[in-house]
């Protein structure tokens, strides 16, 4: 937003000349506990608490090192760690529009480009903020807050039903594969092989018509493919539970595991089969989670013959025919609505409410 678009009585200021920004304490880790009466802040909020406050009035807390750029209202006695920059609003910006307003704001793109990325207050001081008179900040404040509060209410609504949606597909594959509990079990291994996706870092990425499979799903194309159709893809690390069924050639990347042999199996039995044994539970690490394909081979599984399988996949895709369309419709509606907030922020703050 230029300067020349700002409403009559708008000006812009930058955010050193309206709040005052300092650094937060250091606080050993050994006087952070999991129970106290005061709150400690680290760069994405609340890590822990204590029994001292390092600040008393109410502040902004935004991100410095480690989660740069992450921004925390704190409205009660708490203590503040050097993670962070401290943002106090004077008296000619109200604390609110200004928090609402460094939401809408990317912070971290200033982070410094260093081999541990930081923010520091010298970037921000500069940073430019349209502000209005007094009370239409606070008028502003008040109508964002609604809107926000109603924007969270839909995004509960809509994950319970995607929730219920996707309790059903449970409900369904457990009636289904109960048909074939008793037949004798193998490792998933003699059934299938699961290989690790290939690296393709963003700068070898080249479009084209091949879509390439992450853990997540389908995340852009390549000109070149490494596994051919039909494929069945499982995430292997970050995103872990969802399994994707490929009807072309395909990139499976190195986020994702993917069925290399199918050994005479019939494929869209496997695709079931996999959510069916609830892999997700299989996953290692504290960090980023991680599902080891040996893990999964282990998992004792119905020894079917293709005939059984190819029938269990039919039974499946009939139902499911009616499920997937809901499904999707359900994802996009919740996408949609995670895109609102920064499009009621825009609104506001071009003065448009």
């Amino acid at each position: 937003m230029s300067e020349a678009t700002l409403p009559a009585g708008w000006r812009w200021e930058r955010l050193g000349d309206v709040c005052t920004l300092g650094s937060g304490r250091f606080l050993s880790s050994d006087k952070v506990t999991q129970q106290g009466d005061i709150p400690v802040y680290g760069a994405n909020g609340v890590i822990g608490y204590t029994h001292t406050p390092s600040v008393s009035e109410p502040c902004i807390v935004i991100g410095r090192v480690g989660s740069v750029g992450a921004i925390n209202p704190v409205t009660e006695p708490a203590w503040i760690t050097d993670n962070t920059v401290i943002c106090r609003p004077g008296p000619d910006a109200d604390f609110e529009f200004v928090w609402l307003h460094l939401q809408s704001c990317d912070l971290s793109a200033l982070r410094g480009a260093s081999v541990q990325p930081l923010i520091t207050q010298s970037v921000l001081r500069p940073l430019l903020i349209p502000l209005p008179p007094l009370p239409e900040q606070r008028r502003i404040a008040v109508i964002l807050r609604e809107q926000l509060d109603a924007v969270r209410q839909a995004r509960e609504a809509a994950l319970a039903r995607l929730e219920a949606v996707e309790a059903f597909s449970v409900v369904v594959l457990r009636s289904v594969f109960k048909s074939i509990e008793h037949l004798p079990k193998c490792p998933f291994g003699d059934i299938a092989t699961l290989q690790r996706g290939h690296d393709l870092p963003s700068y070898m990425q080249l479009p084209g018509p091949y879509p390439i499979m992450t853990s997540a799903g389908q995340m852009g194309t390549h000109d070149e493919f490494k596994a051919q159709a039909p494929g069945v893809v499982t995430g292997r690390s970050g995103s872990i539970g969802k399994v994707f069924f490929v009807e072309e050639n395909y990139w499976p990347h190195n986020t994702a595991l993917y069925v290399k042999d199918f050994k005479q199996s019939y494929p869209r039995y496997i695709y079931y089969l996999l959510q069916w044994l609830n892999v997700d539970r299989l996953y290692s690490g504290v960090g980023v989670p991680t599902l080891d394909r040996k893990t999964v081979h282990r998992v004792l599984a119905p020894k079917a013959d293709v005939q059984t399988q190819t029938s269990i996949a039919a039974k499946l895709d009939d139902v499911m025919a009616g499920y997937g369309p809901v499904q999707r419709a359900t994802v996009d509606q919740s996408s949609s609505i995670d895109m609102l907030p920064q499009s009621l922020l825009r609104e506001a703050f071009a003065g448009r409410v």
